[in-house]
């Protein structure tokens, strides 16, 4: 398990996993966009659709991927 960094410390650094990144660098390209004149308007679409892609792929691999066995306990009934 990692932990992210404490901000605190001032490393100018943050821990963030790779399967986030390219989400963020898309919602980044979408949101200055947005905020750029002369941007076409088919393109702040593509950006938006792309971004939010990503983010359901990146949010969608937030899970354990451990294996997980469940072994009931009914002893204290069948003594």
């Amino acid at each position: 398990e990692k932990q992210m960094q404490d901000v605190g410390s001032l490393t100018n650094e943050l821990y963030i996993p790779d399967r986030w990144i390219a989400s963020v660098q898309a919602s980044l390209s979408h949101k200055l966009s947005l905020q750029l004149p002369g941007v076409d308007q088919g393109r702040i679409q593509y950006l938006e659709g792309y971004a939010d892609k990503l983010f359901m792929q990146a949010s969608n691999e937030e899970r354990d991927k451990s294996p997980i066995y469940f072994q009931p306990n009914i002893s204290y009934y069948t003594r």
